[in-house]
């Protein structure tokens, strides 16, 4: 049975990949606020989720 792909070309694109995947940000949005420590979706915990780094809400 012929090989349907060439190892070479795995091993190139599990490289490409793991490239690009490298460079990915991970971001991190608060959904409700910081609703742990301010009631949720009120200004105090939309504005504690930024301090704390938040990338949006």
């Amino acid at each position: 049975m012929p090989r349907l792909v060439d190892p070479a070309v795995v091993l190139v694109f599990a490289s490409l990949v793991s490239g690009a995947m490298a460079e990915v940000k991970m971001q991190f949005y608060s959904h409700r606020g910081e609703s742990q420590d301010a009631p949720e979706n009120t200004m105090a915990a939309f504005y504690l989720s930024l301090a704390r780094g938040a990338d949006g809400f």
